[in-house]
């Protein structure tokens, strides 16, 4: 049986990004102030996803897009880095923004999160 735009999917392509809301950076100890982590994004629409650009909410967030282009059921990478030098020992939590052609969120929410001892 087909599916119908009355079963809640849309009739014209779409592009849908999917990627986890949180990634736990673990614990940084000692010395370690800077861990990066790969962060995988799925493209779970129909159409194709363009990552445009992503955006740290502070300088001791970097960003690097490995796949920016995504064809419905691909997957990509973003790495992220974090610097927690100059943080106190605690809990850390740093979000950045993911910008694509995602139909639903245009600028997807991801956390980085952490404990520095």
């Amino acid at each position: 049986m087909p599916i119908t735009p009355s079963d809640g999917v849309p009739s014209v392509p779409y592009a849908e990004l999917y990627i986890a809301s949180e990634v736990d950076m673990g614990t940084f100890e000692g010395d370690t102030v800077k861990k990066s982590v790969d962060i995988t994004m799925i493209n779970t629409g129909t159409d194709t996803l363009f990552v445009r650009n992503a955006l740290p909410e502070c300088s001791c967030t970097e960003l690097f897009i490995r796949d920016s282009i995504l064809l419905p059921g691909d997957s990509g990478i973003i790495t992220a880095t974090l610097d927690v030098n100059g943080y106190p020992s605690d809990s850390v939590r740093r979000e950045f923004g993911i910008l694509s052609n995602d139909r639903r969120e245009r600028v997807k929410r991801v956390a980085l999160i952490g404990v520095r001892k």
